[in-house]
């Protein structure tokens, strides 16, 4: 663009912002309101609450961090923090660790786990699902039957699966969900 076409639209801005600021305010009334009396009232006395009445958690589940969850082909997907878990039965299990050394394990038993959840008769599988996106699958029936496959309390939090008769692949840390299909 020529420098006159600059110039004349810079003109017209200023003379825009000087035309509106130059009008004259509104002009403002004021009105006065008349006073009115308003009846005092009795305000009754606040209730004390007994203190011998046990107090309800009215948290929703919706407020807790989901540590575990079960999905898929169940009764009812279920859903638990870390410390829910924790609260559970737990047991000790002794299992081969990755370098081949045998150590003890603490957790709660996977068929528990998934009795809360009450797979449907249709499923055959559970996916162990790692919270890096790793999956493994197993026989539904083979886990169900297993009185010492658990998810075990890691030290760093979270789950790992501890499955001392299944193949090593089935030892998933960092489990987060157990899908059933």
């Amino acid at each position: 663009m020529s420098k006159k076409i600059w110039s004349l639209i810079v003109v017209t801005i200023v003379s825009l912002v000087l035309f509106v600021g130059c009008t004259a305010p509104a002009e403002v009334v004021e009105t006065e309101i008349p006073a009115t009396l308003v009846p005092a009232t009795a305000v009754p006395p606040t209730e004390v609450p007994p203190t011998d009445v046990p107090t309800v958690d009215t948290s929703s589940k919706a407020d807790k961090i989901v540590a575990l969850k079960i999905t898929g082909l169940v009764g009812q997907e279920m859903s638990w923090s870390d410390e829910e878990i924790k609260a559970m039965t737990a047991m000790d299990v002794e299992a081969t660790n990755s370098k081949g050394e045998t150590e003890d394990y603490t957790g709660v038993l996977i068929a528990d786990l998934l009795a809360l959840a009450g797979p449907d008769a249709a499923a055959k599988t559970v996916v162990f699902v790692a919270d890096d996106g790793y999956t493994a699958e197993a026989p539904l029936a083979d886990v169900l039957a297993c009185t010492n496959c658990i998810l075990s309390f890691r030290s760093k939090g979270g789950f790992s699966s501890v499955m001392p008769t299944f193949q090593k692949n089935l030892n998933v840390k960092g489990v987060v969900e157990l899908q059933i299909k």
